[in-house]
């Protein structure tokens, strides 16, 4: 399964360091690439988060959200499960999260669609000439992930 428990652990230490520092709130943003993004997306929809916490976006690049079959869709069949029931519950309920995807534009591993699952397309961005990896250091990607963490 996504190994859940270090992402949860981490964002309950960082709580509860500013939560005792005295903030009222505490507001995370996620990023995550590829698998990142899978266990990113399945915190925010299948884990209860600690009291005053709250994650306030998710940045996904090249994640496979949805489950579709592709030629490479071997590589991805033991997160199957867990994907299938987080984009149920993202169908659910699309607006807990704010939520940007971004994908490389010659990323053969992971459909456009299964990291595009908003309508919206201001909630997305496919960066062409990229692949799967290389999208991580693409100049825009870098230029798109501050733009969306500066709200």
């Amino acid at each position: 399964p996504v190994p859940i428990e270090k992402l949860r652990d981490k964002i309950e230490t960082i709580g509860k360091i500013y939560l005792e520092k005295g903030y009222t709130k505490v507001n995370i943003a996620l990023v995550g690439h590829s698998l990142g993004a899978i266990l990113a997306f399945k915190y925010i929809f299948r884990c209860d988060l600690p009291e005053g916490v709250t994650i306030s976006k998710m940045i996904s690049l090249a994640g496979r959200l949805r489950w579709i079959e592709n030629p490479f869709w071997w590589f991805c069949e033991p997160e199957r499960n867990e994907i299938e029931k987080t984009y149920e519950l993202f169908k659910r309920n699309p607006n807990k999260v704010d939520l940007f995807t971004i994908s490389g534009g010659i990323d053969d591993l992971v459909p456009q669609k299964s990291v595009h699952i908003q309508d919206d397309g201001k909630k997305g961005c496919k960066i062409e000439g990229y692949g799967h990896f290389g999208v991580v250091f693409s100049p825009k990607t870098h230029e798109l992930i501050v733009k969306q963490l500066k709200g």
